[in-house]
């Protein structure tokens, strides 16, 4: 709980500075950068919507939790980030409606803004307990009528943050970019939202959603109970003044310290010689303030340069060919999906690439076709920037480009389970870990499907096998953690019934895209087999090149996997004398990641090839088979589009 001294004097109420400016009526945006600058002049306020109902601090009866949401007018971007903004008043007095003018001028930078009423203690003393004038005999109810009034507070606004990802859909909300942002006891506020998440209490009617935010900006705020600082807490931006009578500046470095020491994001402007305090000391300094608060949300919310949701980018190839591309979503925006289409064509049909959160970096294979003139497109569904890089050509007689099409959705009815029985199921179900999903194509051909583990049940690994086959000696996709979305590319063989199936580990929803057929003899769809597995061996110390070993002078499909990624960072497949870093094949985020991806790897005259990575990680490298002499052009790898580079 809180220590015995705490903060905030209804000067951070009294002092609105910016509540009476207007909103603007103009019709069109302005010139300048989104997140930035106030680029879109007129802004929609929804007025009182409720977020939950919980009883009132003083007399115990169900009050109506009330918030207002700006919106920016003629915005078509299709999720929004969010800013929680909390106003001040010493956890006494205070509501929304003093944050009007604040509210717009962040919501005209491209930001859905939600001002929030919580709930009040009108009676209690905090900024006396905190200034010691509270009697001995009486500082216990005092502290503890405090820390009452504190955690509702931080409750009902972690329900805000609950309610805009439970209402992303409705209102083009982005789940994964929710930032706080206060004044004086809303600023306090704030900064448990980022120190605090382990406690996100139950308000609202959305407790089962996360209640974390990506970034915390305090007007004179700090945490009180530093032991709650810990690893995992999001970045905070604070601004305070050097006399400050009701958040001591003391307060405010002794939070900083405490979060850089775990390495955490601490940033302070600081004030010296001055006495404003919250919201009056960001009007005095509202140029600079802004502008370094924009540029922390940019960076820390992830609004750098990313391509927007529903953007189609056009590469370029040899006219009507079919070409092997390694797609990369970099520092993805949140969930989304990748998907190699026709130029004008509609999206959505399948995917080939999948990322199911912010700052995610994937690779993955796709077979896209090239029109007569040259060109194809890669959509994405979110915010992500996109790297394309060519593998090689598939020859027009080893493969048959079909329209892609979905074979199998075990989130609809209809899909058989087990190899025996053959049962069907009659309504939507998550298949267990165990299961054998079966699913059809054509008879007694070699097809290229895309395999997505959707909303995972925990780590795991899914094969694509011939139907009555025994699982586990290899994988085509893999996850680390629940609620993972991951895709990969697979060559399966379809038996004389048209049959092939899914072996899953663990619970997941499983979905199979059709890419296209490899015609008869263009593929050697050997048994599958493990060319490597430093499992058994040594883990891979970062920055080394690991041999693996095949048919001499040929082309192999393999599936790559990274086991406990040490860090983030990418595995790339090369010449044993070549210089790695030109392109990737398969990319982890962060530390403790179990990521595969499929690979095309020319073995040379010695039947050798070679994987690089730039982590420390365990290695496994699954046979899928060999593709024919001449089937397949295998390339230099060469780079077709890269969205960071504009």
């Amino acid at each position: 709980m809180f220590k015995p001294f705490f903060v905030i004097s209804v000067a951070a109420f009294m002092g609105l500075g910016g509540m009476h400016q207007p909103i603007a009526t103009a019709q069109s945006t302005l010139p300048g950068t989104r997140y930035i600058d106030q680029v879109f002049s007129e802004v929609s306020i929804s007025s009182d919507l409720q977020y939950g109902v919980e009883p009132d601090l003083v007399t115990g009866l169900p009050i109506t939790l009330q918030m207002d949401m700006y919106q920016p007018t003629g915005d078509s971007l299709a999720a929004r980030p969010v800013l929680v903004m909390i106003h001040g008043g010493g956890f006494r007095v205070g509501g929304k409606r003093s944050m009007v003018g604040l509210a717009t001028s962040w919501t005209q930078r491209g930001f859905v803004v939600l001002t929030v009423n919580y709930r009040l203690d009108p009676g209690n003393k905090c900024q006396d307990v905190q200034d010691g004038r509270v009697p001995p005999n009486q500082l216990a109810a005092e502290i503890a009528r405090c820390t009452a009034a504190i955690i509702a507070a931080q409750h009902d606004s972690q329900a805000v943050v609950r309610w805009a990802r439970g209402n992303a859909s409705a209102y083009r909300l982005d789940p994964q970019r929710i930032a706080a942002i206060g004044s004086s006891a809303g600023a306090v506020t704030a900064v448990n939202l980022a120190q605090r998440w382990e406690d996100p209490g139950t308000v609202g009617n959305f407790d089962s959603l996360d209640s974390r935010v990506s970034a915390a900006l305090a007007m004179s705020g700090c945490q009180y109970d530093l032991q709650s600082i810990s690893i995992g807490d999001a970045p905070i931006s604070t601004i305070a003044s050097e006399f400050d009578g009701a958040v001591p500046l003391g307060c405010v470095l002794e939070t900083a310290t405490t979060a850089r020491r775990i390495n955490l994001i601490a940033d302070t402007l600081l004030y010296y010689g001055e006495g404003a305090h919250a919201i009056d000391l960001y009007n005095e300094h509202v140029a600079q303030v802004s502008a370094h608060w924009a540029q922390f949300l940019v960076d820390h919310l992830n609004l750098r340069s990313l391509l927007p949701p529903g953007s189609s980018m056009q590469i370029h190839g040899i006219a009507d060919s079919s070409a092997v591309v390694s797609l990369v979503a970099v520092a993805s925006g949140g969930p989304g999906y990748l998907q190699a289409i026709a130029c004008g064509s509609s999206p959505g049909i399948t995917s080939n690439l999948n990322v199911d959160r912010i700052m995610e970096t994937r690779a993955g294979l796709a077979v896209i076709h090239f029109d007569a003139s040259g060109t194809a497109c890669v959509y994405n569904s979110g915010l992500t920037n996109i790297v394309v890089d060519l593998q090689g050509y598939l020859q027009s007689d080893s493969f048959e480009d079909v329209v892609d099409e979905r074979l199998l959705d075990t989130r609809l009815a209809g899909f058989a389970v087990g190899v025996r029985s053959a049962a069907t199921v009659a309504t939507a179900t998550r298949p267990i870990g165990g299961s054998m999903i079966r699913y059809s194509g054509r008879a007694n051909a070699d097809a290229v499907i895309v395999v997505v583990a959707v909303d995972s049940g925990g780590p795991g690994y899914v094969q694509a096998l011939p139907c009555g086959s025994v699982p586990g000696t290899t994988s085509n996709v893999n996850t680390s953690v629940a609620h993972q979305t991951v895709s990969g590319l697979a060559i399966v063989h379809f038996d004389n019934s048209g049959n092939a199936c899914l072996f899953t580990s663990a619970s997941t929803h499983l979905i199979a895209d059709l890419q296209g057929y490899l015609t008869a003899g263009s593929f050697d769809d050997t048994a599958a087999e493990r060319l490597l597995d430093t499992r058994l061996t040594a883990r891979v110390a970062a920055g080394s090149m690991t041999q693996i070993a095949g048919v001499a002078g040929s082309s192999a499909v393999v599936t790559i996997t990274a086991v406990d990624s040490a860090n983030a960072g990418y595995v790339q497949v090369l010449s044993c004398t070549a210089t790695p870093g030109e392109s990737s094949n398969l990319n982890t985020s962060e530390a403790r990641q179990t990521i595969a991806a499929t690979a095309v790897v020319q073995f040379d005259d010695q039947g050798t090839a070679c994987l690089f990575n730039s982590f420390a990680t365990d290695l496994v490298v699954d046979l899928q088979g060999y593709l024919a002499a001449g089937a397949f052009n295998d390339v230099v790898d060469l780079r077709l589009l890269d969205t960071r580079a504009g």
